[in-house]
């Protein structure tokens, strides 16, 4: 799961067996992920310890990537969002996670950082408010999107001695396609709103991905044999 252009810009590969809840109509997905996400988000420490199997992790993956793309235009919603990202911020930072995270970040790394990308759609974006109410839920919804951005510079910020290049390429990959769609659209809708903070956003992480670069090919330098 991650925005529709990146297929077309060729960013990252496309897998077939994800997104299971697409199908399902939005009234009862709604229903569905506010449970879910609610139940992972007050246990997703204890959940570290209990979630042992790709199988089980993949599983609950579905139902965080896919409250991202809910609408975000009520506070019902926002609020599923929000502590979807509490679980992926969690499980992207924090020492305690899953242990098939811990095994293989560059698959669950990718995926994760793929369906947060998909706050980033324009085209579920509405910045027409009515009335005052309306104009409060634009701004909270542009402010989740600021805490996703957030969330991926603090990824490159705190875990940058420790990820391994595949994985820099991923948050990369992920950033540009995020940054083209909305610099596609920046005279309206969400890129009028976020190009700032995505442009920013975007340098802060390739300066982090430089400094890691930078770091591997020194060691890698003081490694190699002295020439005789």
């Amino acid at each position: 799961m991650f925005l529709p252009s990146f297929a077309h810009e060729d960013l990252l590969p496309s897998r077939e067996d994800t997104n299971v809840l697409e199908p399902v109509p939005l009234p009862r997905k709604q229903e569905v992920l506010k449970q879910m996400i609610r139940y992972l988000d007050t246990d997703v420490h204890r959940l570290a310890d209990t979630l042992k199997t790709d199988f089980h992790v993949r599983f609950m993956m579905e139902f965080v990537g896919a409250s991202f793309t809910l609408p975000l235009q009520g506070p019902g919603n926002q609020e599923v969002v929000n502590s979807a990202l509490n679980v992926y911020s969690s499980w992207l930072l924090d020492q305690k996670k899953p242990e098939p995270i811990s095994r293989n970040e560059k698959v669950y790394y990718t995926e994760m950082f793929s369906h947060i990308s998909l706050l980033f759609n324009d085209m579920q974006f509405s910045a027409t408010p009515k009335a005052d109410d309306q104009k409060s839920n634009i701004q909270r919804a542009i402010d989740i999107r600021k805490r996703a951005l957030k969330i991926l510079c603090d990824v490159a910020s705190q875990r940058f001695t420790r990820m391994r290049m595949e994985v820099w390429n991923s948050l990369l990959r992920v950033m540009l396609g995020i940054a083209n769609e909305l610099l596609e659209h920046s005279r309206n809708n969400l890129g009028n709103f976020l190009q700032k903070e995505v442009i920013s956003s975007l340098f802060f992480i390739w300066m982090y991905a430089q400094l890691t670069k930078s770091s591997v090919h020194s060691s890698s330098s003081s490694s190699s044999p002295s020439a005789p």
